[in-house]
């Protein structure tokens, strides 16, 4: 596994726990970091029916 994408995972990991607002997160572009949290229904699995994910959180 490259070093580059262990340390990316745990920047991922801290900002979680650490409650970093997503204004203030690292991003690549100007459009900012992208959404890290579904929505309840967004992310329906196909495979299983549309059966929706299980870790969608309600605003």
């Amino acid at each position: 596994m490259h070093a580059a994408y262990v340390d990316g995972l745990i920047d991922l990991v801290l900002e979680r726990r650490d409650g970093m607002k997503a204004a203030d997160r690292p991003h690549m572009t100007d459009l900012g970091p992208w959404y890290d949290v579904c929505r309840p229904g967004c992310c329906e699995n196909v495979r299983l029916g549309f059966k929706p994910a299980v870790s969608g959180l309600a605003p």
